[in-house]
């Protein structure tokens, strides 16, 4: 049965290098270090899950965050990738001018402990390999 691929976009480095716990969840793991570069991937893969950063910047002029080109390219590829948004306290409070709606999703600190962030992958792990098992 193939693993379930996770795409890790580390443009800030909220969190540690998390890869090995990706593996140990029994992720294929690809990490990339911009959203300009995670815009490419996505042309061509299609990962089951996405862990990113929310960075929130005022001066983005017609977007509220480096999210939106993801969900544009994410809708293109009729992707049904689970995400995992890293959001620091202070700037939480902002995810809720996104349509995350429509988004399987999980908005995490980055101080959030490593065995609750396992919880999710695993949870999510799970899922794909119980809908992909009859495939």
């Amino acid at each position: 049965m193939t693993k379930p691929r996770l795409l890790s976009i580390v443009e800030v480095g909220f969190l540690p290098d998390m890869t090995a716990l990706y593996q140990r969840c029994g992720y294929e793991v690809d990490t990339l270090s911009s959203m300009r570069r995670a815009l490419r991937y996505l042309k061509t893969e299609q990962p089951q899950v996405i862990v990113c950063e929310f960075i929130f910047l005022p001066t983005y002029s017609m977007r509220i965050s480096n999210l939106e080109p993801m969900f544009a390219a994410l809708e293109l590829s009729a992707s049904n990738a689970a995400l995992i948004i890293l959001a620091q306290e202070e700037q939480r409070h902002q995810l809720a001018r996104l349509d995350l709606a429509r988004w399987r999703h999980s908005i995490v600190s980055p101080a959030m402990p490593e065995v609750e962030l396992q919880s999710v992958l695993e949870t999510w792990r799970d899922q794909y390999l119980s809908i992909n098992a009859g495939a």
